[in-house]
């Protein structure tokens, strides 16, 4: 189904606007974790098993949250409509300005727009 440009420049200031807050949260997290294992490996008895501990939970940390973090860049199209009518890729980023400017979709060449303006 196609949609006006206009509709689809909203949806896109709506996404990035949510995409802003999933990265303030990512961040939060991150760090809020990151203190959270150094003040658990602080608190543990044995310093032998401080000098794993730390690094492996910050590692653990940044791999779920990367995970999440790609998994939502993936859900972001579909949730805010943000994909191609034809071929379902998404249009986000350089992809959605180049639909914007030409109308059509960089991956299938498929009409993405029902007006010109």
């Amino acid at each position: 189904m196609l949609i006006n440009k206009s509709d689809f420049i909203e949806k896109q200031k709506i996404a990035r606007r949510a995409e802003i807050l999933i990265l303030l949260v990512y961040l939060g997290l991150m760090f809020g974790g990151i203190i959270l294992a150094g003040a658990f490996v602080r608190a543990s008895p044995n310093e032998r098993s401080n000098s794993i501990w730390f690094p492996l939970a910050t590692v653990g940390i940044v791999i779920i949250l990367s995970v999440l973090a790609i998994w939502f860049s993936r859900f972001k199209a579909k949730r805010f409509g943000l994909a191609c009518p034809s071929c379902s890729k998404p249009l986000i980023g350089l992809h959605a300005q180049i639909a914007i400017a030409s109308n059509n979709c960089c991956h299938c060449g498929g009409r993405v727009f029902k007006d010109a303006s």
